[in-house]
């Protein structure tokens, strides 16, 4: 696959049905929650979470060389307050995974924390047994603050 740009943009409500069927078809067992809302109601918290001002949605666009456009992941930040935030909902689509397409959504995401909202601290919440990201998360260089079924890792950006 030749990639031509990889891009962070926004998330639009259009990509909204893709990212319910990630949460609850494809990651399902990543996430700390095993809640199962409707799609109806799901799709509401979305559109109220892209429509926060204490939240912003990312989303991973790549375009090939043909121009051909895919939407390839997302992520969040959320809960900004006393120069911190959260970070989660991160999702690679199925058929872009194994391109290192997370850690560059991740990198992208601390700038834009440092830069843009002048943030000092990054917290994100991950399932213990969930490795794969652990290990991304880690060699990035999140620290880890709390262990339980849940870890809780701290990354200072500044």
């Amino acid at each position: 696959m030749l990639i031509k740009k990889l891009t962070v943009e926004d998330i639009n409500h259009d990509l909204l049905k893709k990212i319910y069927h990630w949460r609850f078809n494809v990651y399902s067992k990543y996430f700390s929650n095993d809640f199962r809302p409707s799609y109806k109601n799901h799709i509401e918290f979305l559109n109220r979470a892209i429509s926060s001002t204490n939240e912003i949605w990312f989303g991973l666009f790549i375009y090939r060389n043909n121009d051909e456009m895919s939407f390839a992941g997302c992520a969040s930040i959320y809960n900004f307050k006393n120069s911190e935030c959260e970070f989660g909902r991160l999702m690679i689509s199925p058929s872009h995974l194994g391109h290192s397409y997370s850690r560059k959504l991740i990198f992208f995401i601390i700038n834009y924390v440092k830069d843009q909202l002048s943030a000092d601290r990054i917290k994100l919440v991950v399932k213990s047994d969930n490795i794969y990201a652990t290990n991304v998360y880690i060699s990035i260089g999140f620290l880890l603050t709390k262990t339980g079924k849940l870890n809780e890792y701290t990354l200072n950006v500044n």
